[in-house]
């Protein structure tokens, strides 16, 4: 169905469900974007309308730009509502995806606009871009892949002009991979393009009967690819071939952490799960968060594995055998947890829907918030 606004004000469970119907637009979107950290700052989403970079320091952390700046005119009536993927920092650039305001690419010294390809397409963006050799690929509501020069935002030599349509609409960042193009949609499609001219690099795409809300590259040759079908499907990036499923016990709608050959995620049912991909094993048995479902992937540091859930509250588990770490640390009033965790120096890093930046230390299952100095645009 292409309609690309009626939808995320409801509850998770209700935007899957309609999903699985083909009904795929959102009313009231917010985005959960994961933060990203480079050279001592990290760049985030504080609002739906507003990405900002912070700079950190042990005592306190600050803002080094905001954009929109409402400050400036030019951006005064410039509305983003929402960034559903993390941004992307590559040679000194901020790239990322709006839900209504399109493309841009922000210098990361000052968060000025370098170049921004505004709404020149059918539906809105519900994912994030991917970055890589030269090039910018993103996905609309629409079902249609764009690959851009990451330079300047102009349209990829030799790549459709109108783009490569899909039934149905992508709510997952493309994955770029050696001159591939790797693309999953909410008809439970994974396809693998060339990125020079969009030609297919696979026989076929791989199907499932489940929507495809979630494409991750796992270390090596593997794509990490949930559907809400409750099945796990670890692909070969060269052919598509299923090299190992997994049924859990709920819809899976996440990122995942990866470590020696083992995919950590949890599910809408708050149940969490340790893969093994060689064997096809759980390796934790009957693990639980609790009572609220799993939207965040985990983050992984040494032996521990953390997970955010809805609640807000985030989670510590032993990697090895999954037994529980502490109890479950509560973020009282702080929104919910919905963009992947991010592992950075020995800590974990949770971003909520409220825009509010927590630390999570795995050694003492401790959690503080960042204080970022200044007021909020």
């Amino acid at each position: 169905m292409r309609s690309p606004r009626a939808l995320l004000a409801a509850p998770l469970v209700i935007i899957a469900a309609l999903v699985l119907s083909a009904c795929v637009s959102v009313a009231n979107p917010q985005g959960w974007g994961s933060p990203v950290f480079d050279d001592g700052s990290v760049v985030l989403q504080e609002s739906k309308e507003h990405i900002a970079a912070v700079r950190l320091a042990d005592a306190a952390a600050s803002r080094t730009w905001v954009f929109p700046d409402k400050d400036r005119g030019e951006d005064k009536d410039l509305k983003l509502k929402g960034i559903y993927g993390a941004p992307v920092i590559a040679e000194g650039v901020v790239y990322f995806s709006s839900f209504d305001a399109g493309i841009f690419a922000l210098n990361k010294a000052d968060g000025r606009p370098i170049w921004r390809l505004d709404r020149r397409f059918d539906g809105n963006v519900v994912a994030g871009v991917a970055v890589a050799e030269g090039k910018l690929a993103f996905a609309t509501t629409e079902g249609d892949l764009f690959v851009l020069d990451a330079k300047d935002g102009k349209p990829s030599q030799g790549w459709p002009s109108g783009g490569v349509g899909y039934k149905k609409g992508v709510w997952t960042a493309p994955v770029i991979k050696d001159g591939v193009v790797y693309v999953a949609t909410m008809d439970g499609q994974v396809d693998a393009l060339k990125l020079t001219d969009g030609s297919r690099v696979w026989a076929a795409p791989f199907e499932t009967t489940g929507a495809i809300a979630g494409l991750q590259l796992l270390e090596g040759d593997r794509l990490f690819a949930p559907s809400l079908n409750k099945y796990v499907y670890i692909l070969d990036i060269a052919d598509g071939r299923v090299v190992r499923d997994f049924k859990a016990k709920d819809w899976v709608w996440s990122g995942a952490a990866f470590k020696d050959n083992v995919v950590y995620f949890g599910d809408f049912s708050g149940n969490a799960y340790a893969l093994d991909i060689t064997s096809g094993a759980d390796r934790w048995n009957n693990v639980s968060l609790g009572k609220d479902r799993v939207k965040a992937g985990p983050a992984i540091v040494d032996d521990v594995v953390v997970f955010g859930d809805r609640g807000p509250a985030v989670h510590f588990f032993k990697a090895s055998d999954g037994s529980r770490l502490g109890i479950g640390v509560p973020l009282t009033g702080a929104g919910t947890i919905r963009a992947d965790l991010v592992a950075r120096e020995g800590s974990v890093y949770a971003l909520t829907t409220s825009g509010r930046l927590f630390k999570a230390d795995p050694k003492t299952q401790t959690v503080n918030e960042v204080t970022i100095a200044g007021a909020r645009q």
